[in-house]
């Protein structure tokens, strides 16, 4: 008896290892006939089902290849195999929990294979267990600190808990590891920004460099740390040494082209920016960065510039004709050259885009309904609030449609282009359909002009604001125009010169909007929102206005999204990720400083928050 068992057990493993071999060469059939055959003749072999597990999970039924595994381990309690198949299908399904529970007693039976505690590591991940991941991933590595991608993971579970020294360390052992991974200088960067140590990251680089003189991606981070110190030229030099060594890097020659920009060495960044597209023609930040310097008018182009930046857009539209940024951008410089008709034409063509990619249902039923089309809503500031974040945020609406272009600048700047033009910048709404379409225009809420002329065409339109400490929104707003080229006094300068201008009319009966406006540079007074709302709120009933507040959005965007979709009446749209858009990095400001200006915006705050209704609580 106890050799037929045997002959019995021999039989089984031979069709098992049978079975396996189909699997391996993708004949599911026949490994599932296979598997079959040796539980007809022993059910009781944890092995079979296994294999009959594996066999089914890849047939697409995922559910009983659950059975199966479950079933080995009933039979087999100590089948690491089945645990781990099955702990891989939860991963899959993301469930989590069970992925967990799963892996961890892999791990009892098998552990010194450093693989499984990866993947335990990143269903701990998903669970936001930050600690639970760290501890796994320090495991995964003493076993084998040879694999990049655990010190990348565990960078990431560090930097989830904030660590941002040990998440540094762990990502510059990634990259030692493997220096081809962009991602792991991404990785790096996000947080040294983070931790702002500026000065020891430049250390390391430059000591890096020393071993390493060719080491082209250290130029390259040293210059872009160097850069964010405002060392613009020590920037420049090391993102040239970069490209010289590594021609074809599109974000080297984006991020030398914004620092030529900041130094206004226009030709040559006009030239790194036109490179960066040719290399990488869905590169978004150098077609923003592009269409900046032409809608400020920060620099003048001339027809040599613009002729070549035609060029480069109907060359990318070739390579990437998808991809909106250059159909947008040649739309905007043919409209400053009076070739309306020509740039409609370009406009249509991103609203027929955005919409296939944002409502391709609504594509799909209505057609490309563009032109004439009139918004329900406009979002009317603050500079540096926050706007792009929410706005990308709502129109993830199933019922909220995009405009062709976030800012339209319709109303302070482009009135010229008539009614028609604003119009057709927006879908038409199918008659007797809940639809919503607006658009962003964070200047708008500082124009006396835009209020008014806005009232008289939509005085029913629904107005959102979203302000942002000021003192946080005059540096954020600071940098931005620093980078534009247009700004080359220092921080300290400029508020300086700002301040002394408030404080000596601030009991002024001139005080106002108009007084604000007049003042040069304004960083500091577009933060004082109490003037330019109650201009606002003279034309437009209070009704009408949502106020909320920058720091809410960044605390919890579900919640603020959700405040707005309310207040156009509609249900509430939960995304899947709420991305921080256009976040700026820059060196924190002085304490002395900082207190300098919150006393100076202590009693406005105050004034706006009794205005309003809301407690803001800036510091």
């Amino acid at each position: 008896m106890e050799s037929k068992t045997l002959e019995q057990k021999i039989s089984i493993l031979g069709l098992n290892q049978k079975a396996e071999s189909y699997l391996a060469q993708g004949k599911l059939n026949e490994a599932d006939t296979t598997c079959n055959e040796a539980l007809v003749k022993l059910e009781d072999i944890a092995l079979i089902y296994n294999t009959k597990g594996k066999v089914v999970e890849a047939m697409g039924n995922r559910k009983l290849a659950e059975e199966y595994y479950q079933k080995a381990i009933v039979i087999n309690p100590n089948f690491s195999q089945a645990y781990f198949n099955l702990a891989n299908l939860y991963f899959q399904q993301k469930q989590w929990d069970l992925a967990t529970v799963n892996y961890q007693k892999v791990i009892k039976f098998n552990p010194n294979l450093h693989w499984y505690y990866q993947k335990l590591g990143t269903a701990l991940m998903q669970l936001k267990q930050w600690n639970e991941a760290v501890n796994v991933y320090y495991l995964a590595i003493d076993i084998n600190p040879n694999m990049s991608n655990y010190y990348n993971d565990l960078g990431q579970a560090l930097t989830k808990l904030k660590r941002w020294n040990e998440a540094s360390i762990a990502y510059q052992k990634a990259i030692d590891i493997n220096p081809d991974n962009y991602s792991y200088y991404c990785n790096l960067w996000e947080v040294l920004f983070k931790a702002k140590e500026w000065h020891e990251t430049t250390v390391t680089y430059k000591q890096t460099l020393e071993r390493n003189p060719s080491a082209y991606w250290y130029y390259y981070q040293l210059g872009y740390v160097l850069h964010k110190q405002g060392l613009i030229d020590e920037a420049i030099a090391y993102y040239q040494k970069t490209k010289d060594l590594k021609s074809d890097l599109a974000w080297v020659n984006k991020d030398l082209g914004d620092a030529l920009l900041e130094k206004r060495n226009l030709d040559e960044a006009i030239a790194c920016y036109i490179k960066a597209i040719q290399l990488q023609p869905d590169l978004f930040s150098v077609y923003n960065k592009l269409r900046a310097i032409y809608r400020y008018r920060s620099v003048e182009l001339n027809q040599n510039q613009l002729d070549q930046l035609i060029n480069c857009y109907q060359e990318a539209i070739k390579i990437k004709p998808e991809f909106t940024e250059h159909y947008l951008n040649l739309a905007n410089i043919l409209t400053q050259q009076g070739n309306i008709q020509e740039a409609g034409s370009y406009y249509q063509k991103v609203l027929s885009i955005k919409l296939r990619k944002t409502h391709p249902e609504f594509a799909k039923k209505y057609g490309d309904l563009i032109g004439s089309g009139q918004p329900n809503f406009i979002i009317i500031g603050t500079v540096k609030g926050g706007t792009s974040s929410l706005y990308s945020y709502l129109i993830k609406h199933p019922s909220v449609l995009p405009a062709v272009n976030k800012e339209l600048h319709f109303f302070n700047v482009n009135f010229h282009k008539g009614i028609d033009w604003y119009l057709s910048q927006f879908p038409r709404i199918p008659e007797q359909h809940t639809f919503f379409t607006g658009e962003a225009t964070p200047n708008y809420i500082y124009s006396g002009e835009a209020v008014s002329k806005l009232f008289n065409y939509f005085p029913k339109i629904k107005l959102i604001a979203i302000l942002r400490n000021p003192i946080e929104r005059a540096v954020s707003h600071y940098y931005m125009v620093q980078q534009q080229g247009t700004e080359i006094r220092s921080l300290e300068k400029v508020i300086a010169v700002e301040m002394k201008k408030l404080q000596k009319m601030k009991n002024s009966s001139q005080f106002s909007a108009d007084f604000l406006r007049g003042i040069k540079p304004r960083y500091l007074s577009f933060g004082l929102y109490l003037y330019f709302l109650q201009e606002w709120m003279n034309f437009f009933p209070r009704e009408q206005f949502l106020i909320l507040k920058s720091e809410d959005m960044y605390e919890n965007p579900a919640a603020t999204t959700k405040k707005v979709f309310d207040f156009l009446g509609l249900p509430n749209y939960q995304l899947l990720e709420y991305k921080h858009y256009f976040s700026g990095s820059y060196p924190p400001i002085n304490a002395d400083l900082r207190c300098q200006l919150s006393e100076l915006f202590q009693p406005y705050n105050q004034k706006l928050e009794g205005y309003l209704g809301i407690k803001f609580n800036w510091k």
